[in-house]
């Protein structure tokens, strides 16, 4: 078994909540069903503790009809009807699209079944019954699994196994309650979906058609422990390919020539940008200019969509929109039409009180997509454009399994790969594809672990499962634990596992490293003083001892040994000229070695004062074959350090609007700096296959690197 088939099923909610033997003889596909249906069970029992009335309607008035289980749930209507959970399941697992509906019709059809047909079809075999027998009648003669979708004339079920019934309509546990707001003439207010033989008219039902998920089925996301709806580690990814690699597993490539580009006929400022960006890209490779058209066109079956268009509702596809995902994007493939869009939706007006603010037509998300279909589909990136010469492909070919995805499901997805020897892993930001953090993991020779920092809030539990990850094993202990600043971007998921007791028990600390100043210079002397401060530093000094280990503030020339990796202290901060120094200027400097070679330097968010401090250096205490590149590149650390570092390979940790320099306004607007230390590196020799990101998921390298 795969390690991310395994996660997905040690992790499933279903588990715990039905027999081993039943789960151990299901597919992915129904043990996914299985694990949404038990959690939406939980969590209505859990809003009838809370005093919540979930209702039985069939109208959207009283409880949402369409998307999401968890869309239903904020918006603080709850209730369903018969066809509502099959639904809301094939939803959560990917196998439909949200907004999409079916149910047994009136005339024993599949309702909606030409739209929602396709998908169904493809996730699942449909077993049709024109003579409509008893479900006691299949399920007698063995033609009844667990996790069959039933559809009978109005209505709809899943059996679950065993003599259980997920029914949610008057087929549930209920009682009348005339107090009840809903359509429902019976009033009906749920006690239980899950209903057994003896108790529920399901068993003489007449069966028009079943749905049973193949066995070739992979769910795109799945419920684990705790609930929430994440991505599915086994999902088949397009991340970190190469256009060459997915060429090579496409069953009939076409050429870029031939293809269009597809905007709405009324775009957002983001969806021009990301429509114009791929037409000039493409033209540069191929020579040949695509078309630009509107949606109003009529369709072609070569198309690059670009953004939201009417070409979605036509193809069946929705994208899981929102104001609060702006920066998320998906590139899927539809046949030979190539869709590419953010998630996000354009926020509420605000009052124009400055000229100084970036763009946020909601469409950022686009714009990142099409910059990530050039890098990745056409080989060419804007990034490198003043080093690297655009390829020249006037044949260039599309293939037809184009699956990149950029969301926080999807990152939390993954793991540290199951790798022998020495190991480094750079882990990306799982809260938001928005933010730059800090986290490494380092794995020895025999096994112990290192980890660098750690992350922001909302990271902790992915910190927690990557660490054992790396490990191999459950309750990991982390012999060191090295800590750079007091920055949330470092400390935020360190904290977080701390003050969560299912967390912290999940792994032990031995030695916590830092070197924090006194309370006074975060508070009050710091150019980022904050008294809010104070409560974090405190925190931190006790770190280690929250996991049955120690903390220790080290000085400059401090040595620490695990295995054969050996840590260094190479500069601590001073409180000379407090004045000059913000929270970055407070980064530690450790450098790693790996079996007597020198590893990789760890430069924190080193700015001016700390780069002043590292030119006092021997360079030979800098060199590293790697680098974590200062301040999430920003260009804090200047040229000569990294000269002197002489690095084959340089890591950045930071999110798409810092790499492209891109948060609103266009290519090369944002100016952070990071454009500047990437010249800084290609200059000293670098090539672009040296500088990695953890844009598409986690960096990976072997220890000590050899090129």
């Amino acid at each position: 078994m795969t390690d991310g088939k395994s996660r997905f099923r040690s992790d499933n909610f279903a588990n715990g909540k039905y027999p081993e033997d039943l789960l151990g003889s299901v597919n992915d596909g129904v043990l996914a069903l299985l694990g949404c249906c038990a959690w939406y069970e939980s969590e209505l029992q859990r809003g009838i503790s809370l005093g919540q009335k979930w209702i039985y309607s069939n109208s959207s008035e009283y409880c949402p009809q369409n998307g999401y289980f968890d869309d239903m749930v904020r918006s603080g209507r709850f209730g369903t009807n018969c066809a509502m959970p099959a639904g809301w399941a094939m939803v959560d697992t990917g196998a439909v699209v949200p907004g999409m509906r079916f149910w047994g019709g009136k005339n024993c059809e599949i309702a909606r079944f030409e739209k929602v047909g396709p998908y169904l079809e493809n996730a699942c075999e449909i077993t049709h019954y024109e003579s409509g027998p008893a479900f006691s009648e299949l399920y007698g003669y063995g033609k009844i699994l667990p996790g069959d979708i039933c559809l009978c004339k109005l209505h709809t079920f899943i059996f679950l196994g065993g003599n259980r019934f997920f029914a949610a309509g008057h087929d549930g546990k209920w009682h009348a309650d005339p107090a009840a707001v809903t359509d429902d003439p019976r009033k009906a207010v749920f006690d239980s979906w899950v209903s057994d033989f003896e108790h529920c008219p399901n068993y003489g039902c007449r069966v028009y058609h079943v749905l049973r998920f193949r066995d070739s089925f992979i769910p795109e996301y799945y419920r684990r422990g705790d609930g929430k709806l994440v991505f599915n580690p086994e999902y088949p990814l397009t991340n970190q390919k190469s256009a060459a690699e997915l060429l090579s597993s496409s069953e009939d490539p076409l050429p870029l020539a031939g293809y269009r580009v597809v905007i709405s006929e009324n775009p957002t400022l983001s969806e021009r940008r990301a429509a114009a960006e791929i037409v000039s890209a493409a033209r540069l490779v191929t020579g040949k200019k695509l078309p630009l058209v509107s949606d109003a066109s009529e369709p072609s079956p070569c198309e690059i969509v670009v953004g939201k268009t009417s070409r979605e509702a036509a193809d069946g596809v929705v994208f899981a929109r929102s104001k609060g995902t702006p920066w998320s994007f998906k590139i899927i493939s539809h046949g030979n039409r190539i869709y590419l869009s953010g998630l996000g939706e354009e926020p509420e007006p605000e009052p124009y009180n400055s000229a100084y603010k970036t763009l946020n037509d909601g469409g950022q998300g686009t714009c990142y997509a099409a910059y990530t279909f050039i890098d990745k589909i056409l080989g060419y990136s804007k990034v490198y454009a003043d080093f690297d010469v655009f390829p020249d492909e006037p044949g260039l070919e599309i293939p037809d399994n184009i699956r990149y995805i950029s969301t926080t499901s999807a990152f939390a997805s993954f793991l540290p790969e199951e790798r022998e020897g020495s190991r480094l892993w750079a882990i990306p930001s799982c809260a938001s594809p928005d933010v730059n953090q800090m986290s490494f993991i380092i794995r020895t020779k025999e096994g112990k672990l290192i980890v660098v920092d750690g992350g922001r809030p909302g990271n902790g539990r992915h910190l927690v499962e990557c660490i054992e990850a790396a490990a191999g094993r459950k309750n990991p202990t982390v012999d060191l634990w090295l800590f750079t600043h007091l920055h949330v971007d470092h400390y935020g998921a360190p904290l977080e596992i701390a003050a969560d007791s299912g967390l912290r028990e999940r792994i032990k600390v031995k030695l916590f490293c830092h070197h924090l100043l006194g309370e006074k210079f975060y508070t009050e002397l710091s150019r980022e003083k904050s008294p809010g401060l104070a409560k974090p530093r405190s925190a931190l000094l006790e770190f280690g001892e929250a996991f049955g280990g120690r903390t220790q503030s080290v000085k400059a020339g401090d040595v620490f040994d695990v295995d054969e990796c050996r840590v260094t202290v190479l500069r601590v901060p001073g409180t000379e000229n407090p004045e000059l120094m913000n929270m970055n200027d407070s980064s530690v400097v450790y450098r790693l070695d790996c079996g007597g070679s020198p590893a990789v330097l760890f430069l924190g968010d080193s700015e001016w004062v700390a780069n002043g401090d590292l030119e006092k250096l021997d360079p030979a205490q800098l060199h590293a074959e790697i680098v974590q590149v200062g301040h999430h590149g920003c260009g804090n650390v200047s040229k000569e350090i990294y000269r002197r570092i002489g690095a084959k390979i340089g890591i950045f940790q930071l999110s798409n609007h810092f790499w492209y320099s891109d948060k609103g306004d266009g290519f090369g607007t944002h100016n952070t700096g990071v454009s500047r230390t990437i010249a800084f590196l290609r200059t000293l020799g670098m090539p672009a296959g040296a500088l990695l990101n953890d844009l598409d998921g986690i960096v990976s390298l072997p220890l000590p690197y050899e090129v």
